[in-house]
C-alpha cells in the first residue's frame, strides 16, 4: 500500500496502520520508505489531523481541546468582571468624581487627644525630602505606629511648627 492510498481511509485506520509500522520498523523513516513517502510528509499530515507523535506511536493531540477550554475560561472570567464592573459603575464614578475634586490640604482644624492636638493652617501639604536622623526618624515612626489615627504628614507638620513657635524668635 502506498501513502497516497493510505491517507484516503479514515483517519482511524491510517494512525492504527502507521503506529503498526512504527511498532515494526521503529522508525518513521523507515514507514516512510515502505510507503513511498517522505517520513514530514506523514508527520505534518498527521499533525495537521490532531495527531501528535509521542515516543514511537502517534496519539490525537488534546492541546486544541485544552487551548479552547483555557480560552473559555478566560472569556468567562472577562466576561464575569465585565458584569461586577458594570454592576458597580456608579461606585467607581463617585470614587473618581471625589479623586478629582480632592484637594491635598489638611483638613484638620483642631483635635485633641492623648494631650496631642493637631492645630495646623488649612493650607496645602508639600512635598518633599530631607535627610533625617536614623535614631530620630525610629523614634517618629514608633510614635506614629502608636497613634496611627493621625497621618504622618499631620504629626510631623505639628511638630515642625511647635519646634518652630517655640525657637523663632521673630515671627
Amino acid at each position: 500500500m502506498t501513502w497516497s492510498d493510505l491517507k484516503e481511509k479514515n483517519i482511524n485506520e491510517v494512525v492504527d496502520c502507521i503506529n503498526n509500522k512504527l511498532s515494526e520498523f521503529e522508525s518513521l523513516k523507515k514507514v516512510g520508505d515502505e510507503l513511498g513517502a517522505n517520513e514530514s510528509t506523514i508527520r505534518k499530515w498527521l499533525n495537521k489531523k490532531g495527531y501528535k507523535r509521542v515516543g514511537n506511536r502517534f496519539l490525537e493531540d488534546n492541546k486544541s481541546y485544552d487551548d479552547k477550554y483555557q480560552i473559555d475560561s478566560i472569556n468567562s472570567k472577562i466576561d464575569d468582571d465585565i458584569k461586577y464592573l458594570s454592576n458597580e459603575i456608579d461606585n467607581i464614578k463617585s470614587v473618581i468624581e471625589w479623586f478629582k475634586t480632592k484637594d491635598d490640604k489638611c483638613h484638620i482644624d483642631s483635635i485633641k487627644e492623648n494631650d496631642i492636638s493637631i492645630d495646623l493652617p488649612d493650607q496645602s501639604i508639600k512635598r518633599t525630602t530631607i535627610r533625617v536622623n536614623n535614631t530620630v526618624w525610629e523614634m517618629f515612626n514608633k510614635f506614629a505606629d502608636e497613634n496611627k489615627h493621625y497621618d504622618k504628614h499631620d504629626l510631623l507638620s505639628q511638630l515642625l511648627l511647635e519646634s518652630l513657635l517655640k525657637y523663632v524668635k521673630s515671627r
